[in-house]
């Protein structure tokens, strides 16, 4: 006999409560950046990969922080929660807080220190993730994997320790086993991101370490500088001569978290080349504890 109208066994709910939902995008993510063509040894994920676990990383942190709002009180994750209506909220039918605006409200509100390495690095995904809607995101799967591993490695700390306490026993067993199965993805991805940086740090990078600083793109010890034009050999970008005034102001903003208001008496003309690309406060590889004024486009040093 087949079922009536009013049957529900072929129509299955769909029930993601937001912390399994942001854990279900986790796990999506270390999916999409561990992916391995057919027979292949390693992951080489491509670029549907690659955005997908871009946009998926961005949901689920937006899912987590906001289910941390949620605990201390629903109002909290409107965009205005001065003007937040039950009814709006219990249907969806609202506005909510953006990304920046969540991480202000769980310091000043919840007490949760969000930390200023973390902080960079959701607003750098965030980025990543508007670009990749709006303009279309060119990037290399090692920045993309440098850079998730970092949100990855915050996300799973904030689960732990923010949001299992407020789950009830059979909710916060269903995420830990979630967690655990994302923690082997990240461990997974962090081991490549450190065997190209090994491998680059016993070849290339050994012999540039005066001229190697920190890459505002990927975040890793690998942007070169030395006078045929900056370039990361863990990105693969190289900046265009158009672009080098661009880069100190990026780095200080990506690597060092210095407000665009801030920036400007930090970069000066360079003695050596004649650009305005010489800036204070910058560490490399040799010396990573030191503070050099150091040019982005020749690679001098004071």
């Amino acid at each position: 006999m087949a079922p009536s109208k009013n049957s529900t066994a072929l129509r299955p709910e769909v029930h993601f409560p937001p912390v399994q939902n942001g854990m279900d995008y986790l796990r999506s993510v270390v999916t999409h950046l561990t992916w391995r063509p057919y027979r292949a040894r390693k992951p080489n994920p491509g670029p549907e990969q690659l955005k997908y676990a871009v946009l998926h990383l961005q949901a689920a942190s937006e899912v987590l922080l906001k289910a941390r709002l949620l605990h201390e009180h629903w109002s909290l994750v409107f965009q205005d929660p001065g003007k937040a209506n039950r009814k709006k909220f219990e249907e969806g039918d609202f506005t909510s807080c953006g990304l920046r605006e969540t991480v202000k409200r769980l310091s000043d509100i919840a007490g949760v220190d969000i930390g200023e390495a973390a902080r960079r690095a959701l607003e750098d995904l965030a980025a990543s993730r508007n670009a990749l809607q709006h303009y279309g995101l060119t990037d290399s799967a090692a920045a993309v994997e440098a850079r998730a591993a970092s949100v990855l490695d915050f996300l799973l700390a904030f689960v732990e320790g923010q949001l299992l306490p407020q789950l009830s026993e059979a909710d916060a067993a269903d995420v830990e086993f979630e967690l655990g199965i994302v923690t082997e993805g990240v461990t997974e991805i962090k081991q490549f991101v450190k065997a190209r940086m090994d491998r680059l740090s016993r070849k290339e990078l050994k012999r540039f370490k005066n001229q190697t600083v920190k890459c505002p793109s990927c975040k890793q010890w690998a942007l070169v500088v030395d006078g045929d034009g900056p370039r990361c050999l863990v990105c693969m970008y190289k900046w265009e001569s158009w672009e080098w005034e661009d880069l100190p102001g990026y780095y200080k903003r990506s690597v060092q978290g210095m407000r665009a208001d801030e920036i400007g008496d930090h970069i000066a003309a360079c003695p050596q080349c004649n650009m305005r690309t010489l800036t204070s406060g910058v560490s490399v590889a040799r010396a990573p504890e030191r503070h050099f004024q150091f040019c982005f486009r020749c690679g001098s040093r004071a």
